[in-house]
């Protein structure tokens, strides 16, 4: 895998491969549409626990914001604001948080522009009307996209992304020429990683399965919510790899994608010197697992990881036991794979006492407890079954109940990989798994996790 971090695009970003164009009026019309789909109305997911923002709410923001101001002649008057991204799926159920980015481009040669909010909020809405060429029916969705005003002399731009601006945008007018976008495509990095986007994020006991696989490794899940991401290592020369497959010593290293940007994202959640507080502000003591699978040998791996940790170690980021409790911070470490049992308990290999394993709930527990251990997991297909119906036959709901009692009586959180389908992920949930493992984020917007109760 090539490591690509982030960089700048520049903002042509409207123009460019963003938009569908249409067919060009004389005045007044939808241009182009976008291509990525935006819940239309303010909508509540997980069993109507979390309210999510809609196009509609956006666009009020920021006509309100615009209002008054005035667009020099070839200009930009920009805004980005959250949004919930639903991918062309029923946003109740699907999804992730993103952003819509405002634009409004006076493409006059010498008259400048004036922005009214009625007339702001009219030409945005005609993005999102019934019928229109960029509105959903299915879902009540929209893709956003451009409307011209005039012989094309001002565009007001809305679209969807992933990722905040590079500028400093968000939730403010932004004045100095047009917007960039962090990120594009094939990256798998943020450079630099943004340190603000988990403001307003409530965490969910998810697991980002295979996490480095995902568009934007890291932040993707953060956005989600999920309380653990999962990296693969491969150690090469003393680098470690992150990679599915031996990639040998080429590819991002786990510094790069999670070392580094956690510790730039804790250090802004703990601006004078603490090291209490979490990448979850709206739950700032919650810690997140970075789950590291040793793919290679287990020994010379554990020593690469233990010093690769140093600068989040450094900074009192890592959980660790103490005596004869745990002691939770920011970020919780489990070892995975061929990560040694041995190693975990060797007071020189692990003299913190901050790395913990994975142990296997379907097997024997025996010498794995809270001092040395954080998970009890398994392979869902080995452990209970292969078939992806819902719900689980009386059988294997037993198997499932007595593996949970085993893990929760050595007080490990239990989770499973390769579960066959996500028709079983209520189940799961509702049994009392305590990491849901997740390939696609988007379906998380679907569960239930029971967060008021």
């Amino acid at each position: 895998m090539q490591v690509i971090l982030a960089t700048v695009v520049s903002l042509s970003y409207f123009a460019h491969s963003h938009a569908a164009p249409h067919e060009k009026r004389s005045s007044n019309y939808i241009s182009s549409c976008g291509t990525t789909w935006m819940a239309r109305d303010d909508v509540s997911s997980n069993n109507g626990e979390l309210p999510r923002r809609g196009y509609l709410t956006a666009v009020a923001e920021f006509c309100e914001q615009a209002n008054g101001h005035i667009v020099p002649a070839g200009d930009y008057l920009s805004l980005a604001t959250r949004v919930f991204l639903d991918g062309g799926g029923d946003p109740s159920t699907n999804g992730i948080p993103g952003y819509v980015y405002f634009e409004v481009h006076n493409k006059q040669s010498s008259a400048s522009h004036t922005v009214d909010v009625n007339n702001c909020t009219s030409y945005l809405q005609e993005l999102s009307n019934n019928n229109s060429e960029c509105w959903g029916s299915e879902h009540s969705d929209t893709k956003g996209g451009t409307w011209q005003v005039g012989s094309d002399a001002i565009s007001y731009h809305a679209l969807g992304e992933s990722v905040p601006p590079a500028q400093d945008a968000v939730d403010k007018l932004y004045t100095n020429g047009a917007l960039s976008t962090l990120g594009g495509s094939g990256t798998v990095a943020l450079s630099p990683f943004p340190l603000t986007f988990t403001s307003d994020v409530i965490p969910l006991p998810c697991h980002s399965h295979n996490d480095y696989t995902r568009d934007i490794p890291l932040y993707d899940a953060l956005s989600t919510g999920c309380m653990s991401v999962e990296a693969d290592v491969w150690l090469h020369s003393g680098n470690l790899r992150v990679a599915h497959t031996d990639p040998g010593n080429s590819g991002p290293t786990i510094q790069d994608l999670y070392i580094n940007p956690l510790l730039a994202l804790l250090d802004a959640q703990n601006p004078n010197g603490g090291n209490r507080n979490g990448v979850y502000p709206q739950s700032s003591s919650q810690s997140l697992v970075l789950l590291i699978d040793f793919k290679s040998d287990g020994t010379t791996t554990w020593d690469a990881v233990y010093t690769a940790l140093q600068p989040l170690r450094d900074a009192g980021y890592l959980s660790y036991w103490y005596g004869s409790e745990f002691v939770s911070r920011p970020i919780t470490i489990v070892a995975s794979g061929n990560a040694p049992l041995a190693q975990a308990t060797n007071t020189t290999a692990n003299p913190h006492h901050d790395i913990f394993m994975d142990s296997r709930v379907n097997e024997s527990l025996d010498g794995y407890d809270t001092s040395n251990t954080y998970y009890a997991s398994a392979d869902f297909e080995s452990a209970i079954t292969s078939s992806g119906s819902a719900p689980l036959s009386s059988p294997n709901q037993q198997k499932l109940t007595d593996q949970l009692i085993a893990g929760h009586a050595k007080g490990f959180l239990v989770r499973y990989w390769d579960i066959p389908s996500t028709d079983l992920w209520q189940e799961l949930v509702d049994a009392g798994v305590d990491r849901l493992n997740v390939d696609d984020l988007n379906a998380v917007a679907g569960i239930d996790f029971h967060l008021s109760s």
